[in-house]
């Protein structure tokens, strides 16, 4: 039996310095019938003249945005090119583990119901650790209210949703375009998380900046996925909103994250936040706890 293509989509913008590590851990992969499509975003660097070495045979493909189009946009133009039955997520700065697209075929292969699947991460660079994401979907969906439930550059994912119109990212965000494509998906399709590290994620001064445009673009998203789910609520949302945008919880925005926690049944829960809020007895008693978990002292 022929195994399925796995398309890769890699946007690059000036990542001369790291790309072609993230390159050969393509090359190296353990699973071997994939395309790697780069798409950059209009480099001042020498990320092109490296890109072109690799794409002699035809597996490798460089295509271009408009510069400073968007990761959204770079993201877009792979999903239209991209040739596979699954297509896959991959960062140009990161360095995929030899197994990870073996693993993640395999998993969805024996699992058809699973629409998307993504996989737990090892940081390196200024940063190192290890960070686990919630496995099953409704584990994914009520985290979706606390935080970014699925890491972007870990994705694999079937065509169909591509060609339902699900996968798509939308352009006019200039931040947080991975969330608010969470928010679509996960309403619409069954996702799942692989609680193995298979992708090395590199911290570094430019990934972690922070973007202005956050707020805006954080609200936006969790709207629409709460609208998805019948959730008319907008002091939970502000609340929601800032807290994932700031880590802090104020005591009115406790009162209004408490409210929900404690009223709902079927809707989606917030995430590891839910069980102390339901189970605090007043704001004081609440953020001791929260402090302690955070590893914060004051």
């Amino acid at each position: 039996m022929k195994k399925p293509l796995v398309s890769v989509v890699m946007p690059a913008l000036n990542a001369a310095k790291y790309i072609r590590e993230a390159v050969h851990s393509m090359i190296d992969q353990s699973y071997k019938h994939l395309e790697l499509l780069i798409i950059d975003g209009g480099s001042t660097d020498r990320t092109c003249e490296i890109v072109e070495k690799y794409t002699g045979d035809g597996d490798i493909r460089l295509l271009h945005s408009k510069p400073h189009a968007g990761i959204a946009t770079q993201m877009n133009i792979g999903l239209d090119n991209a040739k596979g039955e699954f297509i896959a997520r991959m960062d140009a700065d990161d360095v995929a583990m030899e197994s990870r697209f073996d693993e993640q075929v395999k998993y969805l292969v024996a699992n058809p119901e699973v629409n998307l699947v993504g996989t737990d991460v090892e940081y390196f660079g200024s940063v190192w650790g290890r960070t686990q994401a919630a496995a099953k979907h409704d584990q994914i969906r009520d985290m979706y209210l606390s935080n970014n439930p699925i890491f972007h550059p870990t994705v694999m994912f079937r065509r169909e949703l591509y060609d339902r119109g699900i996968y798509r990212y939308d352009e006019s965000f200039r931040a947080e375009e991975d969330f608010e494509l969470w928010g679509k998906v996960i309403p619409n399709a069954v996702c799942a998380n692989l609680n193995r590290s298979l992708l090395r994620y590199r911290v570094h001064g430019s990934n972690a900046q922070r973007d202005p445009w956050k707020y805006r673009f954080k609200r936006i998203g969790l709207s629409r996925f709460c609208k998805a789910y019948g959730i008319d609520n907008e002091p939970l949302i502000d609340a929601l909103t800032e807290f994932q945008c700031s880590a802090f919880i104020t005591p009115d925005m406790y009162r209004v994250m408490k409210d929900y926690a404690d009223t709902v049944t079927t809707k989606p829960k917030i995430g590891w936040l839910q069980i102390p809020l339901t189970q605090s007895r007043s704001y004081g008693d609440f953020i001791d706890w929260y402090w302690r978990a955070k590893n914060w002292q004051f």
